[in-house]
């Protein structure tokens, strides 16, 4: 219903969000319906947040939750004064989500959100709320706003400067700031004590679209013990379009035995468009040794898209004698082709949710994409 976009299905989903249903799944689903609606009439809805209670707080905590994940998909900066107040909120959960709507929100360099969202990423209790905040910094961009990260970066707070580092890489993207991202790419080839803090750089040079740091993430996709790691130079290669050697080290990653790896070695070799991979997908979704790696391949293939995908996929998803698992990726794939738009219509749905807190529905659309 949210991404018909009908100012018609407001009052149903306003509805929906505000029931007494015995799990809160359906009406987060519903917050979540009335930002993907785009409809401005919806901000009084999302914007009246219920206030704690001890008898239903979990079921109240996640509707709050969602609520500020509608703000953050309608974009409307009216709801800025009640995303601010919420980032002060009690409860760190809907702190975290209010944080990630202010980031989404805010028109960029928004000097008086960065003000507010300074503090917070320097003396919030929670330590993934002050990441959070250190990210909407990134993406509202602005001098407030590399000062701040630059100020943060320069405390050494070792679990915030993963997200400083992101921060950056977001304004990078922005603004093509060649001394950050320069420095981005300095201290990723320097290489970092801990993996995490090299995962971030890698994901931000790609961000910061640093072809410069090829090599350097073709090294850690190679030789990393890590496998998360790995995921995120694998990633990163797609972010930078290496289209001239990235897909020779990430077509080896379809057949290694790590879900996360696979998926994000298809997910880079989409986004690098490469047509000359189509064969070894199509080898994999159909002789692949895991049904991960089958899925891997279907996503990829739709992503690349054209003919000779849509071929393989279409036999896949044909083949009855397949587990429906991979014949639903297959169907995946499908759909990113005939949509046009890769399947984002589809991501818009998780996108500025807190990964903290997924319903049952959110997680499905989240691990299919």
């Amino acid at each position: 219903m949210g991404l018909r976009h009908d100012p018609a299905s407001v009052p149903t989903l306003a509805e929906i969000a505000g029931s007494a249903a015995p799990t809160w799944d359906v009406p987060a689903a519903a917050l979540t319906g009335l930002g993907l609606s785009g409809c401005k009439i919806a901000r009084q809805d999302l914007e009246r947040l219920p206030a704690p209670s001890k008898v239903r707080r979990e079921q109240e905590t996640m509707r709050r939750v969602y609520a500020a994940h509608g703000l953050a998909l309608l974009k409307d900066k009216a709801s800025l004064p009640a995303l601010r107040a919420a980032a002060g909120d009690d409860n760190a959960e809907v702190r975290r989500a209010a944080v990630l709507a202010l980031g989404a929100v805010a028109a960029p360099a928004d000097a008086e959100t960065v003000k507010a969202l300074v503090p917070v990423m320097q003396q919030d209790k929670d330590r993934i709320v002050r990441g959070m905040a250190a990210l909407s910094i990134g993406r509202i961009g602005g001098d407030p706003a590399v000062t701040a990260l630059r100020h943060a970066q320069a405390e050494n707070e070792a679990s915030l400067r993963p997200y400083v580092a992101i921060g950056l890489g977001l304004i990078a993207r922005r603004t093509g700031d060649e001394a950050i991202s320069k420095s981005l790419v300095k201290e990723l080839t320097a290489g970092a004590a801990q993996n995490d803090m090299q995962g971030a750089l890698c994901v931000a040079v790609g961000l910061a679209r640093r072809p410069e740091a090829a090599a350097t993430l073709r090294a850690i996709v190679k030789d990393a013990k890590d496998p998360e790691l790995r995921s995120h130079a694998a990633f990163a290669l797609g972010l930078i379009g290496d289209a001239a050697g990235g897909p020779a080290v990430l077509r080896p990653l379809l057949d290694v035995q790590s879900p996360q790896l696979q998926y994000e070695a298809g997910l880079a070799l989409g986004l690098l468009g490469d047509g000359e991979s189509i064969a070894a997908l199509g080898d994999s979704l159909d002789h692949g040794a895991t049904l991960g790696t089958q899925v891997a391949a279907a996503l990829a293939l739709g992503r690349i898209g054209g003919p000779d995908a849509a071929h393989r996929l279409a036999n896949a998803l044909r083949d009855k004698s397949r587990p429906a698992f991979a014949r639903r990726a297959a169907a995946l794939g499908l759909g990113f082709i005939l949509d046009g738009a890769g399947g984002r219509a589809g991501a818009s749905i998780a996108t500025d949710l807190d990964w903290c807190a997924l319903t049952p529905a959110a997680i499905e659309m989240v691990a299919s994409l």
